[in-house]
Parts: structure tokens; sequence; C-alpha cells
């Protein structure tokens, strides 16, 4: 996060150069690091980012959450944990989703997303048979509604990604070997390869020409499988953004194609960099366009689906199962810790709530004379002080001698008539003469 932050605000400041740089952030649990060690200038500027739609969060889960094994009072929780720094560190709400790494995807997460207030999500990892008649209908932008819906309360906006993965070689349009030629965190000398052999090069006047053809040839193939005109082309994987060279080297050779494709008017391109709320803007307005005049509704453009996509399965017979059931003590273990933490809460707010309510009416009765509250020992000592200062005779120096004096133990404890509580003094007496030796050589 650290780095991405600085190369965003670096190209922005001096006069705002560069303000189509552009990034979408997921996890907050990562975001929190990096905002406790920030200095307070550095904190304005990241909501400076975030306001002006340079820097989007999406999800803003702490965590993105398994969706095949976590129960939903965990996705519950770590959600909210998000939204909750976010609310009061960026006072933001998220409208788009990012879940583009669990292994399988279910529609329940899709569900509580939509409860939440996001309005679209980008999702990947369906099964590769299933991705194919998605995409041969141009029906990966769907309206993803619950199978016990009859209407449209549930529906979010879904965007399900096409091919093998999310990484470069796997977004830009069918074919790895050439998009993979554009991932320029590959150049030479990277330590990182390609598949089939072909490394990305530096684009250059003499070359832009070429390149610039070679990749919006596989945008327009990819398009192909979508039912308006705007394309979502992601540009990045797994620990990326992570050093200086790889932020120019990606930027700036992209800034170049750009330019390049959008003033070949002939060419009837408008490629930018963008976050999913951009993507997402576009995508209604071309829905809008295409819709028939009849339909008042706009956003029912996009067709209806129901239903989940497990089991995830990336090629042949792969499929990713075998960690539903692996691990099993944890997994009960998890299990476990959900139920005490939500009876926890549960009770929290049933006590403080009900209490809150009796501590104000109280308070409001003056001629009942009381002023009750939540405290601490610390609150309860200080209150008790002040009382014994107010109440001690004038000749009394130090008003702590106020209280009583009192010299001896409380053993044998009894809670009534004869029920002495002094059996565990001898019981088990191999622990505790094993106690005594390790606290001797201790």
């Amino acid at each position: 996060m650290k780095d991405v932050y600085s190369k965003i605000r670096f190209e922005n400041r001096d006069g705002g150069k560069d303000k189509g740089r552009k990034f979408i952030w997921a996890e907050i649990s990562y975001l929190y690091l990096f905002w406790n060690e920030s200095s307070d200038e550095t904190k304005a500027e990241i909501i400076r980012l975030v306001n002006n739609g340079q820097l989007e969060i999406v999800t803003g889960g702490w965590v993105m959450n398994d969706e095949a094994n976590s129960h939903y009072d965990g996705i519950i929780e770590q959600m909210a944990a998000g939204h909750e720094w976010l609310t009061n560190n960026l006072n933001i709400k998220p409208k788009n989703g990012w879940a583009i790494d669990p292994f399988g995807l279910s529609p329940t997460m899709a569900y509580l997303l939509q409860r939440m207030g996001l309005e679209q999500m980008v999702i990947q990892r369906g099964h590769y048979e299933v991705n194919k008649p998605f995409a041969w209908n141009k029906t990966l932008e769907f309206r993803w509604r619950q199978t016990w819906d009859p209407k449209d309360s549930t529906e979010i906006l879904a965007h399900l990604m096409p091919f093998y993965s999310y990484d470069v070689p796997h977004t830009c349009g069918p074919d790895p070997k050439v998009c993979c030629q554009f991932d320029f965190r590959r150049l030479r000398g990277s330590g990182l390869s390609c598949p089939g052999r072909v490394p990305p090069i530096p684009v250059t006047p003499e070359n832009i020409e070429q390149r610039a053809y070679l990749l919006l040839d596989q945008y327009r193939k990819k398009s192909t499988l979508f039912k308006t005109n705007a394309l979502l082309v992601p540009l990045g994987d797994d620990f990326r953004y992570n050093t200086e060279g790889e932020w120019d080297a990606q930027f700036k050779n992209y800034k170049k194609l750009f330019e390049y494709m959008n003033a070949q008017e002939d060419w009837h391109v408008q490629a930018q960099f963008g976050t999913l709320a951009d993507y997402f803007e576009d995508a209604h307005q071309e829905s809008a366009r295409l819709s028939p005049i009849r339909m008042s509704d706009a956003s029912k453009f996009f067709p209806l689906f129901a239903g989940d996509f497990f089991t995830y399965a990336d090629e042949r017979d792969h499929y990713w199962s075998g960690y539903y059931t692996s691990r099993p003590f944890y997994k009960n273990l998890d299990r476990y810790l959900e139920h005490y933490l939500y009876n926890t809460e549960g009770e929290w707010d049933a006590q403080f709530k009900n209490y809150k309510k009796l501590f104000e009416y109280m308070n409001a009765q003056e001629d009942w004379h009381v002023q009750a509250q939540f405290g601490t020992l610390a609150d309860y000592f200080e209150d008790a002080h002040q009382e014994s200062a107010r109440l001690s005779p004038i000749r009394m120096s130090d008003a702590s001698q106020f209280f009583p004096l009192f010299a001896g133990d409380f053993f044998t404890y009894a809670d009534e008539r004869d029920h002495y509580w002094s059996g565990y003094y001898t019981s088990r007496p191999f622990y505790k003469n094993l106690d005594r030796y390790l606290e001797h050589y201790l």
C-alpha cells in the first residue's frame, strides 16, 4: 500500500500531473496497517485521492473471505470491521465488490454485499465449463438474484471475468502469449518470464503502431463476449505494485499505448485507466443506450441468473474442493469462536442498551438525587476518594484516613451456611507438588 500511495501521490503533486493514474484497493487490514504508520499529511492526501476518484476502495472487508467454508456470521463480522474502519477514517461506503480469488463463488456473499449497500461486483474463478456458455451467450454480466427471491429485491449486477485467471496474461484477451507481452513488470532483466517465451518490450515511437494494434486486437476479441462496448481489463496480479519500477513501467507504457489508440479516429476506441466505479458507470450508460425504448429500467438489459459457482475447477478435472474438509480441527475451532463471539456481542448489546435506558431515566428524575453511569474501577475509586474528602472531618489532613483500618485474611471462603470452599486445598496433589518443583527451579 505504501508504494501504491507514494506513486499516485508523486505523480499528482506540482500541478496535478497525470491525474489519469488510478487504482483500486480491497482488503482493509493492510490499509489499516499503512494508515497507522502514516503522518497526518499522508492521511489527508489519501482522503483526497479517494474523494477525487483516483483511489477506489472496493468491497471494503477486512479481508477477501473464502465463500465455500465461511459461515455467514464470520463474513458479516469481517465485513463490518472493514466498513466501520472506512466510515470512521475515510467517511466512505464502498459501492463495488471485488471477489476474484475465492475458490468458487457463493450467492450468499452476493446477497450480503447487496444488503450492505453494494451495487455491482466483479467475480473470478467460475468453473471453466460453466464460463463457456456465459461467454458464448454474452451473459458474463448478469443480475445475480437469490433463488428464493420471486422479485428483484436481492439483485446485484455481477461481472464474471471470462478467462483462466485474473493476471495480465489472462485479462487483455483470449491469447495469453500476446497479453503477457503487455505485462511490463516482466521486461527483460526483471526475473519474470512469459508463457511462449515472448517477453514484453518497452513502447517506443518506432514500435508503437504495431504494439498498439496488437493489444487492441485482443481487446476487440474479448469485447465480443459482452453485450456492451464497455470493456474491463484488469492490470495486476498477486504481490504486484510493490516497487516504483513496476508502477512506472506499467503506467508509462500503457499511457503511450492509450494515447496512440485514442488518436486513431478510424480505430473507434477510447482507452483509459479507471476504477470499477468508472467501468460500471460506462457499462450502465451503454446498457441505457442499447436497451429497447419500452424498457423503463435499463438495468434489466442484463440477463438474470440465480445459483452458485461451486465446485470450482480451472482445467480438466482439477476441482478445488480438498479444502472443504481439510484441517477439521481449525474449522471446528472457528465455529466455536464465532459462536462465542456472536453470543457475547448479543449479550453486550442487550445489557448496555437496557441499562442505558434505565440510567437515563434515573438521572432525569431530579427528586431521586442519583447520577448513574457506566464506569471502570478507576472511575469508581475516583468518585469514592472525592466522597471521602467531602465527608472527612476538617481536622483530617489525609482524606484516605476516612476509611477504617483492617489487618487479616479472608480464609476459608463460604458462600452460604456451612458451604466452605476448601476441598481444592488438598485435591490434585501431583500437580500441586509439580508446581512447587517448577517454581523452585524457576
